[in-house]
């Protein structure tokens, strides 16, 4: 009779790989990047209130460039092997990107125009959560391997 034996943690659960330090540093410059774009997007916002309407366009176009690094930093992260509640963060920012598109038209056009105001408020969690997921990584790319590698 053959018997496979697996190894566990304390858990009861398969250690888990570590994380491949190369693309950890990626994901925290990532990370790092998306936070500078949503600052820079509260300026953008800010010009078009205070400067005038054509910095929307920028705003607008800077809002696609964020969708596109919150994707690559899904994938990224994936690859990177972080730990799971990281990836679903991932997955969770992305959806936030999504849905701040969607809560600046759609309110209007179905007679609910205060739900545009969770647009200013769904960019709060935009920033704060690869502000959170940078300081994350880089919490585990100090900590040393227990294997010593």
């Amino acid at each position: 009779m053959d018997t496979t034996y697996v190894e566990v943690n304390e858990q009861g659960r398969k250690p888990r790989r570590p994380v491949r330090p190369v693309l950890g540093r990626v994901y925290l410059g990532i990370a790092v990047l998306l936070v500078l774009q949503v600052i820079f997007q509260v300026f953008l916002a800010g010009a078009g209130v205070f400067a005038g309407g054509n910095w929307f366009m920028f705003h607008a176009i800077n809002a696609s460039l964020i969708l596109l690094v919150a994707l690559v930093f899904l994938i990224i992260g994936l690859f990177a092997r972080l730990p799971r509640s990281m990836n679903w963060y991932g997955t969770l920012l992305v959806l936030l990107v999504i849905v701040q598109s969607l809560l600046i038209y759609p309110p209007r056009k179905w007679g609910m125009p205060l739900l545009s105001a969770l647009h200013p408020v769904n960019a709060l969690f935009i920033f704060l959560l690869p502000l959170y997921l940078a300081i994350r990584v880089r919490q585990i790319l100090r900590v040393p391997a227990a294997n010593g590698h």
